[in-house]
C-alpha cells in the first residue's frame, strides 16, 4: 500500500485519534481514524503512540498509584465520583450516550406499543339460552334467601323493640302520667 507520509491535523482530530487508541471513540470516529490511518503515516504513528500509552495506563495497577495523584488528577479533570452513581443514572449512561442503544430501545419500543394496540381485540362474551337461565335462577335464589334474611331481621327487632324498649319506656310514662294525675286532683281539691 502506497500511503503519503504527512496529513495536517487539527486538535479536533488529534482528540479523535486519542479516544480512538483508548477506546473510547464512537464507531463513526474510529472509522474515520482507521482511514486516514491507512492513507497518512503520521496518523497512523500519532495512533499507534497513544495506544501504547494507553496499554501501559492500563496495566498500572491502583495500588501502584499514589493516592494523591488520584485525587489530583481528579480535581484537573473534575471526574465524577463513580460510586456515587445511581442505578437511573447508569441506566441513563446506557440508554443516551450510545445512539445505537437509543435507536435499538426506541424500537423495541414503538415495535412493542404498535404491536399491542393492534393485537387488541374486542372481546364480547357470547353466553348460551341455558347459561342466561341458570345465572336468572341462582339471582332469584339469592335474592329470596336475602329477602328471607331481611324478613327474619326484622321480625326479630320488632319483637326486640317491643320488648326492651317500647314496654319500658310505655310503663315509664304511665308512672309520670299516674303522677300528674295525682297532683291535678290535689290541686283541684284544694
Amino acid at each position: 500500500m502506497n500511503r503519503k507520509k504527512y496529513y495536517k491535523m487539527n486538535e479536533d482530530l488529534k482528540n479523535k485519534i486519542i479516544s480512538t487508541a483508548y477506546g473510547d471513540a464512537g464507531l463513526i470516529d474510529k472509522i474515520h481514524v482507521y482511514l486516514l490511518r491507512t492513507k497518512y503515516e503520521n496518523v497512523d504513528e500519532l495512533y499507534l503512540e497513544y495506544h501504547s500509552t494507553a496499554k501501559a495506563v492500563k496495566k498500572i495497577g491502583k495500588e501502584e498509584i499514589d493516592e494523591i495523584v488520584i485525587e489530583r488528577a481528579k480535581s484537573k479533570i473534575k471526574m465524577k465520583d463513580e460510586s456515587n452513581s445511581g442505578f437511573l443514572e447508569d441506566v441513563y449512561g446506557i440508554i443516551f450516550n450510545r445512539p445505537i442503544v437509543t435507536v435499538a430501545t426506541t424500537v423495541i419500543l414503538v415495535a412493542a406499543i404498535t404491536f399491542s394496540v393492534l393485537n387488541q381485540k374486542d372481546f364480547t362474551p357470547q353466553y348460551s339460552q341455558q347459561e342466561i337461565e341458570l345465572a336468572d335462577k341462582q339471582t332469584r335464589d339469592a335474592l329470596a334467601i336475602v329477602t328471607k334474611i331481611f324478613k327474619s331481621a326484622e321480625n326479630k327487632i320488632k319483637e326486640d323493640f317491643n320488648t326492651r324498649v317500647k314496654k319500658p319506656i310505655n310503663k315509664g310514662l304511665k308512672i309520670v302520667d299516674d303522677l300528674f294525675m295525682e297532683e291535678n286532683k290535689n290541686e283541684n281539691s284544694i
